[in-house]
């Protein structure tokens, strides 16, 4: 089964497919992307592969690029690559780019050699890693496409000039969530990215920041607390109501109860909710645990938590 990793790698390249291709060959000129459907590539199956991902440019289309994410070395794959590029000129009659996003040094190198033991043949895939990808980018294009600097950390992992950086990634994805640019989906994955790529000291210095902010509090927060506010003022709002009918004091005390109650359901609903997105069986003991607790600021620490620990485990043990 892939890999986050490898998933969102590859997710993100697929949606930052003009850019990175500027990137490695700023000489093409490309037509508007677009990722079809899966029958539309059809031919692109192998017996043993998939391609990860297709983006194509014009319609009908002028270029195919086929996206591979590679972790470890493959002896197969070469064989793979050059039939994707044959299938787009067979079936399309245009040029077909293999673009490898290699996520070690080794399988960098393997990649960018792959295809040597082929006399007289051309064809090279473009390979892009972690010694030819940058570090980080500088904050505007940052800021216009979070993409690129979450695959600086998927790339790159905790080294230190990648890392000084990883904040600034960390709120540029905030931003466009807030803008809706990114769904609660891609943010969470983004975030998630970022944060397990990271070293230990940087995810205890953002989790510290997070708890105790308010941190990106139109953004972060309105995506992780903002079922506390609401159940508060749903409580609160119903208090006001009751107490036109049975009793301003009755009203108000019975709505705040009923909002905290609301607060707490919504933040175990959330704490539940990111650790199953990110894959994690919560036991029945996990379970157990969560819903007997009702400390606001248990809860907080287990929500930053669910989206940073390594295990469910981690996230219970405070």
């Amino acid at each position: 089964m892939p890999s986050l990793r490898h998933e969102v790698t590859t997710a993100i390249a697929a949606t930052l497919a003009s850019v990175l291709l500027q990137h490695v060959d700023h000489t093409l000129r490309l037509p508007p992307a677009h990722r079809p459907e899966r029958r539309a590539f059809r031919q692109f199956q192998l017996p043993e592969y998939f391609a990860d991902e297709v983006v194509s440019f014009g319609d009908p289309p002028e270029l195919w690029l086929v996206i591979e994410t590679q972790l470890q070395v493959d002896a197969d794959k070469p064989a793979a690559w050059m039939n994707y590029a044959a299938c787009c000129f067979s079936k399309y009659r245009c040029r077909g780019i293999i673009l490898v996003i290699a996520l070690t040094q080794a399988v960098e190198t393997w990649a960018n050699g792959s295809i040597e033991a082929i006399r007289d043949y051309p064809f090279r895939p473009k390979v892009i890693g972690p010694n030819s990808f940058p570090k980080y980018f500088d904050e505007p294009t940052t800021r216009e496409h979070p993409g690129l600097g979450v695959l600086c950390a998927l790339i790159h992992g905790p080294d230190d000039e990648a890392q000084a950086h990883y904040e600034t990634t960390i709120e540029a994805i905030g931003a466009s969530y807030g803008a809706g640019i990114l769904d609660e989906t891609m943010t969470v994955l983004y975030t998630d990215a970022v944060f397990a790529m990271a070293s230990q000291a940087w995810r205890t210095m953002m989790e510290d920041r997070m708890q105790n902010g308010p941190y990106l509090s139109e953004t972060f927060n309105k995506r992780y607390f903002s079922g506390v506010d609401d159940g508060l003022k749903q409580g609160i709002e119903q208090g006001l109501k009751q107490g036109i009918e049975q009793g301003i004091e009755q009203g108000i005390e019975q709505g705040i109860e009923q909002g905290i109650e609301q607060g707490i359901q919504s933040m175990r609903d959330s704490i539940t909710a990111i650790l199953n997105a990110r894959g994690f069986e919560i036991s029945v003991n996990h379970q157990l645990k969560l819903s007997a607790c009702r400390d606001m600021a248990t809860l907080r620490t287990w929500l930053v938590s669910a989206a940073t620990a390594n295990s469910v485990d981690a996230v219970f043990e405070h």
